[in-house]
């Protein structure tokens, strides 16, 4: 089995959780990083899978998935 190269730039992503919109990005080693307002800051981990376990019930969207139109505020 071969194994695909890693992407070879972050792809970014919100999360919506609870009524609330999150910005954040993946990189390609692994890590993950979302912007979490001004009471927290940056909340950073080894993977978008330990991170997504400080936010139950989130929703991810990945930019490249979302309109256009829709990718604006």
């Amino acid at each position: 089995m071969t194994e695909s190269a890693p992407e070879p730039f972050a792809r970014a992503f919100r999360l919506r959780q609870h009524g609330q919109l999150l910005h954040g990005c993946e990189f390609p080693e692994g890590p993950a990083v979302v912007l979490d307002g001004p009471d927290i800051g940056v909340s950073v981990a080894p993977s978008l899978r330990t991170l997504l376990l400080n936010y139950p019930r989130a929703h991810v969207e990945w930019a490249n998935e979302i309109e256009d139109d829709e990718a604006r505020p």
